[in-house]
């Protein structure tokens, strides 16, 4: 799976500096009210909408884009500093497959490591200028067959080769040719003589595929992060049919400004639809037993469901705000793309329980996409430290982004949760710490109420009092 490993932003929004902030296959962002928890989210969605599908290097800002609106430079820069640099890096790991040298078959063969870094600037005579560049670069090319593992460290002009416990270094245009897709091996015959070394030329060329990554798969990455916002209105009653409509696209319907389409057409195809398994996961959340669109006529169409209990089938306008909240929470999950996926405060208008299956499911997505989850829900962080418990997820796949506002400006705090279910880090107050101050309140206050003395009177004629007969007098 391809995953954005960490992140680093200067003078963004409410952030100066955040340092390297290390993320994972789930990541939970969470603190209080206008703390920033969004910000990491958004400037990697900045990026997503930013990117020119031709040229890598080259991104044109787009401040108001499909994912999110940051409103212009002098919003987004850290207090609104007109000469401020605004600097988003980040480290990508990315997964190659090729044909497997004995069978052919594509297989896993290479992990890309890769720290990429833009800035943006206000300029005096343009809107703004964008600056990019890949800082440094790794990749491991193995195969399972074989057991042959060969890494590359990229920086320069300079690769790095390691093979066993032997480091060759080569100059890049003197010392290795390519061809059109392969890394020639005669090129290395007269320093690497072991048998391995033929795996070097049953490979892409590290030249190639390093320029493969940076010119369409880095943004082709990118280009597929998706985001499922509260933030939203209910879903219409219905919609007009035109020449525009595609059968997978059900935006307009949920009224998500940010909505991907997705599949819940009526469908025959023995694979799974996205529609069985949004109707499996209604129906475990007990929210409705399917869901599916239904044709009101010839150019109107809507979003029907089925209750779970009664079996009566109603708009999705009709049934309450939890199910249409849910819906593309449910759809992002299950989606077959393996973009990063931001999700934000999916336990809005859900039960308690509800959060805490909601919680399974985004576990066991995050196995397949990338997920980042910004939450106010202790359901759905408790339900992951159970799940590392039933050893469901590792504790290395998930890390908790603590946010909280200072004088400054934003600070992180990082916690993760080892293998027993137990945070890395103490919490910052304001969290779990809440149901402990609730439940100690309500013993204070019922131990006062039982144990009202009145210390006006003699103490031969005290007489405890609930707080029912002080009001009462």
């Amino acid at each position: 799976m391809n995953i954005i490993s960490s992140i680093s932003l200067q003078n963004f929004r409410g952030f100066k500096e955040t340092g390297c902030v290390q993320l994972a296959p789930l990541t939970f962002i969470v603190g209080p009210n206008s703390s920033g928890k969004s910000t990491l989210a958004n400037a990697l969605m900045f990026i997503a909408q930013s990117f020119n599908m031709r040229v890598a290097t080259k991104l044109s800002p787009d401040w108001m884009g499909r994912l999110v609106d940051l409103g212009s430079f002098l919003d987004t820069s850290n207090r609104h500093a007109v000469k401020n640099v605004i600097s988003i890096e980040v480290g990508l790991k990315i997964n190659y497959k090729a044909p497997s040298i004995t069978s052919g078959r594509p297989s896993p063969i290479g992990k890309y490591e890769t720290r990429w870094k833009w800035e943006v600037r206000q300029s005096p005579k343009s809107e703004a200028k964008t600056l990019a560049a890949t800082k440094a670069s790794h990749l491991t090319i193995s195969d399972s067959t074989s057991g042959v593992s060969i890494g590359f460290s990229y920086t320069g002009a300079q690769i790095n080769l390691k093979l066993a416990n032997e480091e060759i270094k080569l100059r890049t245009e003197q010392n290795i040719q390519f061809s059109e897709n392969w890394l020639v091996a005669s090129a290395l015959k007269n320093i690497i003589t072991r048998e391995k070394s033929l795996l070097v030329g049953s490979q892409l060329g590290y030249k190639r595929l390093l320029e493969s990554y940076t010119s369409i798969d880095v943004p082709r990455f990118f280009s597929a992060f998706e985001r499922v916002t509260s933030a939203r209105s209910g879903p219409k009653r219905w919609v007009a049919k035109d020449l525009s409509w595609s059968q997978n696209n059900e935006t307009g319907l949920l009224n998500d400004p940010y909505a991907f389409d997705f599949d819940i057409s009526p469908t025959n195809v023995k694979r799974p639809s996205n529609r069985e398994q949004i109707s499996k996961y209604l129906n475990t959340l007990n929210i409705a037993s399917s869901i599916e669109r239904v044709d009101l006529s010839a150019y109107h169409t809507s979003l029907q469901v089925t209750d779970s209990t009664t079996g009566v089938r109603s708009n999705l306008a009709d049934v309450g705000f939890g199910a249409s909240q849910v819906v593309p929470v449910i759809k992002g999950c299950v989606s077959r793309s393996n973009g990063p996926l931001f999700i934000e405060q999916p336990e809005i208008h859900l039960h308690p329980k509800a959060q805490s299956q909601l919680a399974d499911l985004i576990c066991e997505s995050s196995a397949t996409r990338q997920l980042f989850v910004e939450t106010h829900s202790e359901h759905i962080i408790n339900k992951a430290r159970i799940l590392i418990l039933e050893k469901k997820i590792k504790p290395e796949d998930i890390t908790i982004i603590y946010v909280n506002k200072t004088k400054s400006g934003s600070a992180i705090t990082q916690i993760g949760i080892d293998s027993e279910g137990e945070f890395t880090k103490a919490w910052p107050q304001g969290f779990f710490d809440e149901r402990y101050h609730d439940t100690m309140t309500l013993l204070r206050l019922k131990t006062k109420n039982r144990t009202i003395i009145d210390l006006d009177k003699p103490k031969a004629t005290r007489s405890k009092k609930t707080a029912s007969t002080v009001h009462d007098n």
